[in-house]
């Protein structure tokens, strides 16, 4: 995410001069939004902000590796932003004459009303002058469109809420656009799939995300009746390379490669699960675990990630002491687990979700 993310962090970790910061609660906890930038010169004002080592070779055949070359744009070319019809069922829709249509028209014509009706959904527009596809509603976006496109998610994995629609919800979506779209003009309608066909799409996405929304996880347990301290493992994971951040966590960057922002984190089950440097600084962390993970389908080389993981592992426990168990707590088969990611990523590669795509990202 770089400089400009933005991290959730305790309440008691606030820096009491800046008024300016967004104070949120989230299941019970209070917490405050705070740059990553600002978030990092916090810990580097409490805690060495270099290992005592240097065991970043490590951890370089994932992050040493650059960025794929790619062709830059042609400044005098049009960008479009399109909707992704991988993840969402998209209705076309043009207008007899090919009238310029004011935006704020368009979007009142699918307001707030009207999404609670038929569904949210983004809208896209083409404008006149550029010949280009843009988000309706943006920064410095267009006062008029001749065309637009309404996508609607097919399925929402991150919201335990949502109601996967049904062919009568897509037909009456159809109904719906049409309907207020002729308040613009005589519309032209012109669905990605048809209802049926929508609606069984989005049971196959949920099937895959269902079947296939797994984690690599490799755990480092204390000696019984020890735990890590905190000081260590700050020094252990900056020796390492990885770098404490969002979530209050530390991981491995992923400043290049397609896929997630890091290629893995570490984390703890000892609450309250993450690591706050002013308390580690005043020796108050003491955890009885470092859990090493990964979500696989959103990892970009999700075999080569947890090779390298493991040694991050192994290198841990020479450090710190301890045993490597799997997720389920058991003896760690290295070779069972690697095989089992394999599968994984062969599985969604033939449903065709490459790790780390785009596509990928979106649905998990």
């Amino acid at each position: 995410m770089g400089i400009f993310s933005w991290l959730f962090n305790k309440k008691d970790s606030k820096p009491k001069s800046d008024a300016s910061l967004h104070e949120v609660e989230i299941e019970g906890n209070k917490l405050v939004l705070v740059p990553s930038s600002q978030s990092q010169a916090r810990a580097d004002s409490v805690l060495p902000n270099k290992g005592s080592e240097d065991a970043s070779s490590i951890i370089s055949p994932l992050v040493s590796e650059e960025k794929s070359a790619s062709i830059a744009p042609d400044a005098d070319e049009p960008i479009n932003y399109l909707p992704n019809e991988r993840s969402s069922w998209v209705v076309y829709v043009e207008f007899e004459g090919n009238p310029h249509l004011d935006v704020k028209a368009v979007a009142n014509v699918f307001d707030k009303e009207w999404r609670k009706t038929y569904g949210g959904m983004t809208i896209y527009g083409l404008t006149p002058d550029s010949g280009s596809w843009t988000f309706l509603i943006s920064r410095d976006g267009p006062k008029v469109v001749t065309k637009i496109q309404l996508a609607f998610d097919y399925y929402q994995s991150w919201n335990e809420e949502a109601q996967l629609a049904t062919e009568k919800d897509y037909e009456l979506r159809l109904k719906g656009i049409e309907e207020a779209a002729k308040a613009l003009g005589k519309p032209i309608m012109c669905p990605s799939k048809n209802p049926k066909e929508a609606a069984s799409f989005g049971l196959k996405l949920k099937d895959i995300h269902e079947s296939f929304d797994k984690e690599a996880i490799l755990v480092l347990s204390a000696p019984q009746g020890k735990s890590f301290d905190g000081k260590q493992v700050w020094d252990v994971m900056l020796s390492l390379g990885l770098r404490w951040g969002d979530m209050d966590l530390f991981h491995c960057q992923n400043l290049g490669k397609e896929g997630d922002d890091s290629f893995f984190s570490v984390w703890t089950t000892t609450q309250p699960g993450y690591f706050i440097p002013e308390h580690i600084a005043e020796d108050k962390v003491h955890v009885e675990n470092l859990v090493f993970g990964f979500s696989i389908p959103r990892c970009f080389d999700p075999v080569k990630t947890f090779s390298v993981m493991s040694e991050v592992a192994e290198y841990s426990k020479k450090r710190l002491g301890g045993t490597i168990l799997d997720a389920n707590d058991k003896p760690v088969n290295m070779d069972s687990i690697k095989k089992d990611i394999q599968k994984t990523v062969d599985s969604l590669k033939e449903q065709g979700f490459d790790p780390g795509s785009g596509d990928a990202l979106r649905l998990f």
